[in-house]
């Protein structure tokens, strides 16, 4: 998926920022989310480097001390850093919305990764991935979220109405005479965040039978059947 990113190197320090000069630098942000950049900046007083994603109007990159030190898990100290952040990414709860998708640890680092889920659907491409050092410091957030996709389909989810096994037919048909080259892998439920309407697909993908590590993955849309683009 294309990500088109304004970046926007905003290095705050507390002695000379004022609300004029945050709102000049920051001009492309949201007026909320720059509300939530200044409190945020005020309480703490650290350098922030953010890049923004202009195709969600998300952050895809906030850079800095983002925490203090904790003795917490990692996983509740990107929860509850995101808990504050929420208003930022567009998302109304954070506990509900986001699940771990895995935690890897090295010596000098944690990193959690999230997945958006939408009516407990995960988000297609939409992740987030929190690094966090061994004294319990959050020092990056990075990634893609589309927000308020809850508000986009009135809070209802959407219901498929076609079957996972239908949905591979015809993904299966789609590749005509390529069939032999691939075996079937996974298929699963999606959000399609860039698809306007009803945006649920089953996303099937196709191993390479040469290439197990090569993938191939087809978008169907769940109410009609057809091949999406994406």
């Amino acid at each position: 998926m294309y990500i088109n990113n304004l970046r926007l190197i905003l290095v705050f320090c507390m002695i000379f920022i004022t609300t004029t000069s945050l709102f000049v630098s920051a001009k492309e942000i949201p007026e909320e989310a720059q509300k939530v950049l200044h409190n945020f900046i005020q309480e703490g007083g650290q350098t922030l480097e953010i890049e923004w994603n202009e195709i969600t109007d998300t952050p895809s990159n906030l850079h800095g001390r983002l925490t203090q030190p904790s003795s917490h898990t990692s996983t509740w100290i990107a929860y509850e850093l995101l808990n504050r952040f929420k208003t930022l990414y567009g998302i109304s709860n954070p506990y509900r919305d986001l699940k771990v998708a895995a935690v890897t640890t090295s010596d000098d680092l944690h990193i959690v990764r999230l997945q958006h889920l939408l009516f407990n659907t995960p988000v297609w491409g939409d992740q987030l991935v929190i690094e966090i050092d061994k004294a319990g410091i959050v020092h990056r957030i990075s990634g893609t979220i589309y927000p308020r996709l809850d508000k986009q389909l009135f809070y209802r989810p959407m219901v498929a109405a076609i079957s996972e096994k239908k949905a591979v037919q015809i993904a299966v048909d789609a590749l005509r005479d390529k069939v032999t080259l691939f075996t079937t892998a996974e298929t699963s439920l999606y959000y399609l965040p860039t698809r306007k309407g009803n945006p649920l697909v089953y996303a099937v993908t196709f191993r390479f039978r040469n290439q197990p590590a090569k993938t191939l993955t087809t978008m169907v849309h769940a109410l009609t059947g057809k091949i999406i683009p994406y």
